[in-house]
């Protein structure tokens, strides 16, 4: 019995004989699936030890497999390796993923899983039956052969761009320790607060208390807590690392279910004042969202692809052909839909004269339509609910 898997593992690296002193990456792996099926091997330290053998044994005794306490390819198959089929180069962005592949490529895929809500396990870089349960049903809600193998549909249905080569690191996903700041930790500090990591200032300076709500993060989600945040990090925290953010100057960027960042939050904001979605303001394009935008489209007369493209911005009131009126324009044209510092300056206002009692959150929703009618009314102007230069005099700005 042991010979014979030993002349098989010696041509299947995936699978090499491990056994009592035997140390290393590949015991470090074993552990960590014998811990996933529910069986202790102690510490995961890479050290074929006692503890390690109890484990091995108990485990072959709960699959029916000879209890000798060493791991050939029985083993590791039953522990859900496929000892046939490689891990993809590290080249390939969207490699072929299945049940028993590893590595940092199912790390992003349990991540971006994760996101949207399909994978509830450690993001570990074990792809095993949760992980393929998860992938089933992400596929099924996308229309896709359910067959549980993730290959360039399932990705790019994920968000990943599987034909444009994957950027330099730093660009999207930069590495960030305490001592780090700027734009990125500022993102940081906002996707961890958006998930209940992070209670502090989103100051973009990466100190103590933003390094703690990071270690907490990384352990939730079953990565090393290092308080590092790299590719791993990032990935787990829904960003995409290898899809460029739309250019600043792109009014209406094209959105879908895996898109991320302050495109994602504006469309979010719209949505919810107009009461299509009532999930968090988060940045991260994920079920929730997309449902939001297919019942807005219905409700417009829109095709209901959860694609978020000019005709959705549009209806949404955002002008995609006008750039945002320059600082000097006191009194810009503000309706529907409006977003901005002007609407938080509006709302302001009409709350210091009564009309207005909800937040002063800068989107001009149903309800701060109905505090423009009413003042308008008030001061005996057209009741549109547009607030163009009259309006604005009424209310005592100088717009001259």
């Amino acid at each position: 019995m042991h010979n014979k898997n030993i002349g098989n593992s010696n041509g299947q690296p995936q699978c090499p004989l491990l056994k009592m002193g035997s140390s290393g990456a590949n015991v470090k792996k074993l552990q960590t699936k014998l811990a996933a099926a529910g069986f202790n091997p102690g510490k995961i330290d890479g050290i074929f030890g006692s503890l390690t053998r109890g484990a091995v044994l108990a485990f072959q005794k709960s699959k029916g497999l000879a209890q000798d306490g060493i791991v050939g390819i029985k083993t590791w198959t039953a522990l859900g390796v496929d000892c046939h089929t490689p891990t993809p180069p590290p080249g390939n962005h969207c490699p072929t993923l299945r049940q028993g592949s590893t590595g940092p490529a199912v790390v992003k895929l349990q991540g971006l899983l994760k996101t949207r809500g399909f994978y509830t396990g450690n993001v570990d870089g074990i792809f095993g039956p949760v992980t393929r349960a998860a992938v089933v049903g992400f596929q099924g809600s996308m229309g896709l052969a359910q067959d549980g193998i993730v290959g360039i549909k399932t990705w790019t249905a994920l968000g990943v761009d599987c034909h444009t080569p994957t950027p330099p690191p730093g660009n999207h996903c930069p590495t960030l320790q305490q001592g780090s700041a700027g734009p990125a930790v500022v993102k940081l500090q906002g996707l961890l607060k958006a998930r209940g990591f992070y209670t502090g200032n989103v100051d973009g300076i990466f100190g103590p208390v933003t390094r703690a709500a990071v270690v907490a993060f990384q352990g939730s989600m079953g990565l090393a807590q290092d308080g590092i945040v790299g590719i791993k990090t990032w990935t787990a925290l829904g960003v995409d690392c290898h899809t460029p953010t739309p250019p600043p100057g792109n009014h209406c960027p094209t959105l879908q279910q895996g898109s991320t960042g302050p495109a994602v939050v504006k469309l979010q904001g719209l949505l919810k004042a107009r009461g299509f979605y009532t999930g968090n303001v988060d940045g991260i394009f994920g079920p929730v969202t997309r449902a939001a935008v297919v019942a807005f489209q219905g409700s417009m007369g829109l095709a209901q692809d959860g694609i978020v493209g000019i005709k959705t911005w549009t209806a949404l009131g955002v002008d995609c052909h006008t750039p945002t009126p320059p600082p000097g324009n006191q009194c810009p044209t503000l309706e529907q839909g409006s977003t901005g510092p002007a609407v938080v300056k509006l709302q302001g206002l009409l709350k210091t004269r009564g009309f207005y009692t909800g937040n002063v959150d800068g989107i001009f929703g149903p309800i701060t339509r109905a505090a423009v009618l009413a003042f308008q009314e008030c001061m005996g102007l057209v009741t549109d609910g547009i607030v163009g230069i009259q309006t604005w005099t009424a209310l005592g700005v100088d717009c001259c």
